[in-house]
């Protein structure tokens, strides 16, 4: 499955009866008209109501307007308003003629066109030939924070779920569940956090595509969910427990990646790591899939991994990365994009901390706080304010203070040193947390969060969108974005 796929929004009007629309992932609509709504006399020629009164930016496009005409019109109008300063502005005005009866729905982002979806509340003006209607809804920034965590010390924004490491090494799940994800020996989704079964002594997890993995404190790694698909047997393994993972002894840090396979770093500095092997993404010289770890070929003084879609960064104990795998957009960043199955140079990085494999692009912090990326930038990833890939490094416009980086499916985020974090790239589910939903090509800050300690940036799950989640100073976990399976931790309202 290509995880990068791309999402479409639907657009124009669509007929037909009797029509029940729930927002994606939702499980309750508004059926009864707004206060203060008005029909002309002698008919109820005008019915509306939208799938809820409150919803984030980044549900705009998927909220739908649904109204009625009980009679053939010859005009249809509405106008949209936004309350500034106690005052209504309208932002939007549209007239039609032709003809309008029965049911129709109609996207909310539509109500406002090209213009950005705005934090506030608005009231939307539906009218005909024979009567009006007046309905009141808000967006608002879509933060959430997440429900029964506290004391986390760690954070990992999955494919269409998220984990949380808490005190006494336990780890506790949400959200997208298919291949037992969530670790609790179940495989139906789950809108607030679940206990990972039997999981102690935890010092490290790592959120993937479709698993996760721990580092436990004896240097052992555990992973559940689905683990690899093996071409040769038709085989899909997936765990929904824990599961010891023969050969690692020594670990010090994991990483579960967004496509199929996972690594780990050893504590003498090798890199380990097993799952799909398409193109070399395991580093061992090869393009054959291994059930069990194998070792990275030509590494011996890594500090940190990040398993990306289909290739893999380390950065080494001098402060260099290197890359291995897939290449075709140049997220190996050494200045080609020939695939390679064993490590290449990252051109130009000399002092990185942090390295993070996304989505065929690639990221790195480095020691003097700047943020640097590379591969592919349709949506605007790299954070350089163009749409163009580049197969060398290339600096994130505006950080300058960055601690730790993230790089998810089309996004990325930062934490920068006060706390703050901001985010770049694609914004359809409002993964980057600002007002506006259009995607960015550099970095923008995500509302309402302040000292934080860690961000990851999620990956779609099966059906598409993404997410992201920050940890607080506080121990608590507030996420963004993405909803259709729970994974931001709180109930569709």
């Amino acid at each position: 499955m290509n995880i990068g796929m791309r999402r479409c929004t639907s657009a124009g009007f669509l007929l037909g009866g009797a029509l029940i629309l729930l927002l994606a992932g939702g499980n309750r609509r508004l059926v009864e008209p707004a206060s203060g709504s008005s029909f002309a006399t002698g008919h109820a020629a005008v019915s509306a109501h939208l799938a809820r009164k409150s919803f984030s930016g980044a549900e705009a496009g998927a909220v739908k307007l649904v109204y009625r005409f009980s009679k053939v019109s010859k005009r249809f109008s509405y106008r949209l308003a936004l309350k500034q300063r106690h005052k209504w502005r309208t932002i939007r005005s549209v007239k039609k003629r032709g003809r309008f009866a029965g049911s129709h729905t109609m996207s909310v982002k539509q109500l406002f066109g090209s213009r950005p979806v705005r934090v506030g509340s608005y009231r939307l003006v539906i009218s005909n030939d024979y009567g009006s209607m007046r309905l009141r809804f808000r967006v608002v920034n879509g933060l959430a924070v997440v429900g029964g965590i506290a004391g986390a010390r760690q954070v990992g924004a999955g494919g269409g779920h998220t984990c949380a490491l808490l005190a006494k090494g336990k780890v506790k799940c949400w959200g997208w569940n298919l291949w037992g994800q969530l670790g609790n020996g179940r495989t139906t989704t789950s809108l607030t956090p679940v206990r990972v079964w039997g999981l102690v002594g935890a010092k490290q997890i790592s959120a993937g595509f479709a698993r996760n993995c721990a580092v436990l404190t004896d240097g052992t790694v555990e992973c559940w969910g689905g683990i690899l698909n093996d071409d040769a047997s038709g085989l899909f393994i997936a765990y929904t427990i824990p599961t010891k993972i023969g050969g690692i002894s020594g670990a010090i840090q994991v990483s579960a990646g967004i496509g199929y396979h996972n690594c780990a770093v050893l504590s003498q500095g090798t890199i380990e790591c097993w799952g799909m092997n398409y193109h070399g993404d395991l580093g061992n010289g090869t393009t054959t899939p291994h059930l069990t770890p194998v070792a990275v070929s030509g590494i011996g003084n890594a500090t940190q991994v990040s398993a990306g879609y289909e290739h893999t960064c380390a950065v080494l104990s001098g402060g260099t990365v290197e890359c291995w795998g897939m290449n075709a957009d140049g997220e190996l960043g050494n200045g080609s994009t020939v695939t390679s199955p064993t490590a290449v140079r990252v051109r130009g990085i000399n002092a990185a901390t942090e390295v993070s494999a996304g989505n065929q692009f690639s990221c790195a912090v480095l020691s003097s706080g700047a943020v640097k990326c590379w591969g592919s930038n349709q949506r605007g990833q790299l954070g350089s304010g163009t749409s163009r890939g580049s197969s060398v490094p290339v600096r994130v416009r505006g950080i300058k203070h960055a601690t730790r980086v993230s790089a998810g499916d089309d996004h990325a985020c930062a934490l920068l040193s006060g706390g703050t974090v901001e985010c770049w790239g694609d914004n359809f589910y409002n993964q980057l947390g600002g007002a506006n939903t259009s995607q960015s090509s550099l970095p923008v800050r995500v509302r309402g969060v302040a000292k934080a300690k860690e961000v990851s940036a999620g990956s779609p799950g099966y059906a598409g969108g993404s997410h992201s989640c920050a940890l607080l100073s506080s121990g608590r976990v507030v996420c963004w974005g993405d909803n259709q399976y729970g994974q931001i931790g709180v109930r569709a309202r």
